[in-house]
């Protein structure tokens, strides 16, 4: 597998990114000048391929849902009936 570019903050494990660590990466990208792909998801087809193509490359990714998306995603236990 590839490495990254630039080694990422100690702050940010592998996994979700959240709170102070998902700063640090943003901050981190932005001193290094380097983006941080966001893809949005369409069905768990693109899950997977967007976590497998992170794994092998070594970098970050971000996931994105629409709306409809997160819903399905979630289940009918995600109810956005006020949203």
């Amino acid at each position: 597998p590839a490495k990254t570019i630039t080694k990422l903050p100690a702050s940010v494990k592998p996994g979700v990114v959240t709170g102070p660590a998902l700063l640090d990466l943003l901050a981190h990208a932005k001193e290094n000048k380097y983006a941080i792909p966001g893809v949005n998801i369409v069905g768990t087809n693109s899950i997977n391929s967007c976590m497998e193509a992170a794994a092998k490359y070594g970098g970050p990714i971000m996931v994105t849902f629409s709306k409809g998306g997160g819903q399905f995603i979630a289940g009918n236990s995600a109810n956005n009936d006020n949203d």
